[in-house]
């Protein structure tokens, strides 16, 4: 098959948490970094004091956190886990052992994933002993045809590519018509949910994972959510750890999947801000973003360079994986960190990167940075 990876062995992809490398290099305190590394709200839900009961008692089974859930998804087949990137590392091996997918034991089947996306998704179907076939924003025919996986994350990190609902159960129909599987990752579409294939209810053959953390703003709850079949939720169930998801968090998005007013207000916030800095990018580079309403990738021919001085500026955005360019999370609304990142932009236009480096030669601390601190696109 075209573009396939069967003999590539990929490594584990490389995360955030670089502000503290960062830091360490560029001589700089955390705290007074301004931090774009991340496509998550920066605008927080409020959650607020937990009960004394939620960090004294073991957290409890989650009724009250699935009935919470379904509310805001809209469907209740699902399973509360402790963050979507815990289903997607073990959602390989589920689909073998519960559903008699091809596994590593007969052979491997063909799972197709995006060129450019999270590179999780790529890493744990491999390990699996799935072979990878490579598309751009939606599978070929022939790869189609051919696959017995296929994943979508919609809209795509870092390339902002969103695929219609039609053109997404149109992909399901032909993939459901002879047996194949389609796993959706729509962690960033809280703020355009009618383009959720949750609006069609549980589909044969069909897996959804959400992401608590980005819209909310929330990472560090570490609450997904998964939608499927029973067997399928069955199958994981039995592999979610006891007591995964604490009781502060339980708490903490109960609170917010119920909070329609702080949902509403939130999408429009983040509609205005990605506006804002789409503008600002163009107005810099003179080049067109892409991306969702929680992040911004722009594609310059010097993206290290760049990265390199707003690092100098104190502003970590994210240096892509292939090094071909930039991603840019919100600063907070109406903070101060609007003007930091304009004042760092203007930086680099004034001062020429020609002028400023030798043609081909990077800094050390940019060689650096891109042997410790890749684009896991998170």
């Amino acid at each position: 098959m075209s573009n396939s990876a069967k003999n590539a062995v990929l490594k584990a992809p490389i995360h955030g948490g670089c502000l503290q490398v960062l830091s360490q290099i560029y001589d700089r305190p955390v705290e007074d970094w301004l931090d774009l590394s991340s496509g998550i709200n920066p605008n927080q839900y409020p959650v607020g004091q937990c009960s004394q009961s939620a960090w004294s008692r073991l957290p409890s089974r989650g009724e009250s956190l699935n009935s919470a859930a379904a509310a805001y998804y809209g469907c209740r087949s699902l399973l509360m886990v402790p963050g979507s990137q815990w289903a997607i590392e073990v959602l390989p091996s589920v689909i073998g052992e519960v559903l008699n997918y091809p596994s590593q034991q007969a052979g491997g089947g063909v799972a197709l994933v995006p060129k450019s996306g999270y590179a999780e998704h790529a890493y744990h179907w491999q390990q699996a002993g799935y072979t990878l076939s490579f598309y751009s924003d939606l599978p070929t025919a022939e790869q189609r045809k051919l696959c017995d996986v296929c994943i979508v994350i919609n809209p795509n990190n870092p390339t902002g590519y969103s695929a219609s609902l039609d053109a997404l159960l149109e992909l399901h129909k032909e993939l459901n018509a002879r047996g194949a599987l389609l796993l959706v990752d729509e962690a960033f579409i809280d703020s355009s949910p009618q383009q959720s294939m949750l609006t069609q209810g549980v589909l044969p053959n069909l897996i959804v994972l959400r992401s608590f953390g980005k819209f909310f703003g929330l990472a560090g709850a570490r609450v997904g959510s998964v939608f499927g079949s029973p067997a399928l939720l069955s199958g994981m169930a039995e592999r979610v750890p006891l007591w995964s998801i604490s009781g502060p968090s339980i708490e903490a998005a109960e609170r917010a999947f119920l909070d329609k007013a702080w949902q509403a207000k939130a999408r429009r916030v983040l509609t205005l801000d990605t506006a804002r800095l789409a503008k600002l990018l163009m107005e810099t580079f003179g080049r067109k973003s892409v991306g969702c309403e929680l992040f911004q990738t722009l594609y310059l021919d010097d993206a290290p360079l760049v990265f390199e001085k707003l690092c100098r500026a104190g502003v970590a955005v994210r240096l892509l994986d292939n090094k071909a360019g930039l991603r840019f999370g919100l600063p907070m609304h109406e903070s101060d960190g609007w003007g930091r990142l304009e004042s760092a932009l203007n930086n680099c236009l004034r001062q020429s990167i020609e002028r400023d480096f030798v043609a081909g030669q990077l800094p050390e601390t940019t060689k650096l940075l891109q042997q410790e601190v890749m684009c896991g696109t998170e």
